[in-house]
């Protein structure tokens, strides 16, 4: 079984309290935190998910990802 990254549960635990019950976060969500649009987009490993039109990102990917 694979290791958690070192900062993945402080990093999940303030996504948490930053987005308290999401469980899937809008590109807008991100972009509050100071994350650019631009970057989200461009960066292919980081966590998105194309629903329709929209994209999700889930909080537990954002969390690995910021790690």
């Amino acid at each position: 079984m694979p290791r958690e990254k070192e900062l993945y549960r402080p990093n999940l635990e303030f996504l948490l309290e930053l987005f308290p019950n999401k469980v899937f976060l809008t590109v807008a969500d991100v972009e509050k935190m100071g994350i650019s649009r631009k970057c989200i987009m461009a960066d292919k490993t980081f966590p998105k998910k194309k629903c329709g039109k929209f994209y999700q990102i889930p909080i537990t990917g954002l969390a690995s990802w910021m790690s």
